[in-house]
């Protein structure tokens, strides 16, 4: 029994709005099915279930730790770039890793940059998405404009890897 438990029995059943995924999802669920053959029950969905469960989360624990890899050597590679006087190299490899400077926003005022939020349209929004506050100050930048009230927009390296 969850919390909801009193009051979500009347409301319909969730299903995905995106016929494609389920297709997908249909079809995953037939070859499990098929797999386990003759084993296929409650108790060995739920303990499938568990396994897949188990190894997702040490997935995006690994994923975590990639990431955390990745940004440190992006920032060394930007480093021994600027100082070498760098912006790309090509790798024996074909690959080509250059360095790529654009625009990133920061708020440092949430009200300010609130208030600036409602002034443009973004009104309906309860919570902008970081997305769009990045895509609005890197159009603004084009055009000449400042950036949006209680924002900073920094310049951030990002490293591009082009296959040869």
């Amino acid at each position: 029994m969850g919390k909801y438990s009193e009051v979500i029995g009347d409301l319909p059943r969730f299903k995905l709005e995106n016929p494609a995924y389920q297709d997908k999802v249909n079809a995953k669920k037939k070859e499990i099915v098929e797999e386990m053959g003759v084993a296929f029950g409650v108790s060995a969905i739920v303990q499938a279930y568990a396994r897949a469960r188990t190894e997702k989360d040490e997935h995006e624990a690994r994923e975590k730790e990639i990431n955390l890899e990745l940004e440190a050597l992006s920032q060394l590679v930007v480093d021994r770039y600027e100082i070498e006087g760098l912006s790309s190299m090509k790798l024996d490899t074909g690959e080509t890793v250059r360095v790529q400077y654009e625009p990133y926003a920061v708020v440092k005022d949430k009200d300010e940059a609130r208030k600036w939020a409602i002034a443009n349209g973004f009104e309906r929004s309860l919570q902008m998405p970081w997305q769009t506050l990045n895509a609005e100050c890197k159009d603004r930048l084009l055009k000449g404009e400042p950036e949006p009230d209680g924002v900073v927009v920094q310049s951030k390296p990002k490293l591009v890897r082009m296959k040869g």
